[in-house]
């Protein structure tokens, strides 16, 4: 997915390279700027939820930063803290 996803962020910034240089996106002897403003807002939108889906980009919103990498580690660090207290206070009732 790492390998993927570089591709995919390199893809709007040739496709501007290939539409300015290499005269690319033509339609009748004339560039199409329907066909490359599309491709290109395609390719940014595929970039952009490309970099959410891996993790790069965490969205705060909606709880989609629930399942995150962070988010879970957060949670396991608050769960073994708690279990641990847990345990301390039942080993002092069983002290009594």
């Amino acid at each position: 997915m790492a390998k993927t996803l570089a591709v995919y962020i390199l893809n709007p910034f040739l496709y501007i390279y290939y539409f300015i240089i290499e005269n690319d996106f033509l339609s009748g002897g004339e560039r199409n700027w329907f066909y490359f403003i599309t491709n290109l807002i395609i390719a940014v939108i595929i970039s952009f939820f490309g970099c959410v889906f891996n993790e790069f980009l965490v969205l705060e919103c909606c709880g989609l930063e629930y399942e995150t990498h962070f988010s879970i580690s957060k949670r396991a660090a608050t769960f073994d803290i708690t279990k641990e207290l847990m345990s301390e206070n039942s080993d002092d009732e069983d002290e009594d």
